[in-house]
C-alpha cells in the first residue's frame, strides 16, 4: 500500500528535472596551462573541444519537503497513539504512522543534493557517517 502511495505522490507532484550539457572537466592530473615541457599552451584551430555530457539538476526542495510532511505525520501519530483510549485507536494511529516512512529516504536524498552542490565527491563517506550517527542515536 506505502509503495503504491508514495510512487502515486511522487509521480504526480515531483517537478521535472531540468536537462543541462556540460563539458567534461579534465583530468586532475593534466595541467590546465603549461605543457609537460613547462612551456605555455597555445590554443589551436586544431584542438578539439571537449566531449559534452547531459547532466540532470535535481532541486532538493520537493525532496525537502517531503521529509517535512513524513515527519509531521510521525509527529501526529505518534502523538495520537499515546492519546489513544481503544486499541481499535491505536491501530488507526499506528497505521496512519506508517505513512511517515518517507522521512529518511527524503533526508538522505535532500543531503546528498545539498553535498553534491557543495562541491563533494566522496558520498560513500557521507553516507557512513550519517550511519554511525544514526546507530549512536
Amino acid at each position: 500500500m506505502l509503495i503504491v502511495y508514495y510512487t502515486v505522490v511522487i509521480k504526480l507532484l515531483k517537478p521535472k528535472s531540468i536537462t543541462i550539457e556540460v563539458s567534461e572537466s579534465p583530468a586532475e592530473t593534466t595541467p590546465l596551462l603549461q605543457s609537460a615541457s613547462g612551456e605555455q599552451q597555445s590554443d589551436s584551430p586544431t584542438s578539439t573541444p571537449a566531449p559534452k555530457q547531459s547532466k540532470e539538476i535535481h532541486s532538493p526542495s520537493f525532496d525537502l519537503g517531503l521529509a517535512r510532511i513524513s515527519l509531521l505525520i510521525d509527529i501526529v501519530a505518534y502523538v495520537l497513539m499515546g492519546l489513544s483510549p481503544t486499541a481499535m485507536a491505536f491501530t488507526g494511529s499506528s497505521l496512519l504512522g506508517s505513512f511517515g516512512a518517507g522521512f529518511s529516504p527524503a533526508a538522505q536524498s535532500v543531503t546528498t543534493a545539498l553535498y553534491a552542490r557543495r562541491g563533494g565527491t566522496e558520498i560513500g563517506r557521507l553516507f557512513g557517517a550519517l550511519s554511525v550517527i544514526q546507530a549512536l542515536w
